[in-house]
């Protein structure tokens, strides 16, 4: 199994009614997920790379503010 660490948040942590809440791949179940998962995409069903934005280093502050606005879902930062 996985083991987790306790962690303590000071009260500063919850300004503005937000929360901190920890999920571990969405609580699934990998042995089935998995399998399923890297099935989707060959039967056409999970088109992940329309997920997928790509940005330079450069453009790593681009990367944020797109993340951030939710104009890219997934930012991908290339090192070449």
């Amino acid at each position: 199994g996985v083991g987790f660490r306790d962690v303590t948040f000071d009260s500063l942590s919850k300004i503005g009614s937000r929360s901190i809440t920890g999920v571990m791949e969405g609580e699934a179940v990998p042995r089935t997920y998995l399998p399923t998962l890297t099935q989707l995409p060959t039967e056409g069903r999970f088109p992940f790379d329309e997920l997928i934005t790509t940005f330079a280093l450069d453009e790593i502050n681009e990367a944020e503010a797109a993340s951030a606005s939710g104009e890219v879902i997934k930012p991908v930062i290339r090192f070449d």
